[in-house]
């Protein structure tokens, strides 16, 4: 599971405050349900990812 390591929030109002302070810094984050933790995650908000960069990306996680 990719989000072990994460920091749990205990609703989307929480995780929207710690991505938006990610944002200030130029970092994308964007909040998501984890239904495996039961709790919101922040991660990358991939959707404004470069297509190319995306490509290399997911390449890369198939070989580690």
């Amino acid at each position: 599971m990719r989000c072990s390591n994460k920091l749990n929030f205990q609703n989307r109002r929480e995780a929207e405050k710690h991505a938006d302070f990610w944002f200030d810094r130029n970092e994308k984050m964007k909040p998501y349900l984890c239904n495996a933790h039961r709790s919101w995650h922040i991660g990358h908000d991939r959707a404004s990812e470069n297509p190319a960069t995306r490509i290399h990306r997911i390449l890369e996680e198939g070989y580690e």
